[in-house]
């Protein structure tokens, strides 16, 4: 029951960091889309492997690597940004 709390909360966060990076994207925020890069990367890495060690349902897992990837996304895109 505990680890079904820890990975709602996991997926929470995820979603809402997501939903802001991609805001941050649309909006070309540098400054928030180099803060929430690693931010997202760091909460869908983490929730990917509490997701698998938990056997967790696949669509946390899939929904965690998706996070991790735009994370990295958002910091790639970010990047170009810095010398603004």
């Amino acid at each position: 029951m505990a680890e079904n709390v820890v990975l709602i909360i996991l997926a929470i966060v995820g979603g809402t960091l997501t939903l802001l990076g991609l805001f941050a994207i649309v909006v070309w925020i540098r400054e928030w889309a180099d803060l929430l890069g690693p931010l997202l990367a760091g909460a869908g890495l983490i929730a990917a492997v509490v997701g698998f060690i938990s056997g967790a349902a696949t669509w946390v897992i899939v929904a965690s690597i998706v996070a991790l990837v735009v994370g990295v996304l958002l910091r790639v895109v970010a990047e170009p940004w810095q010398n603004w």
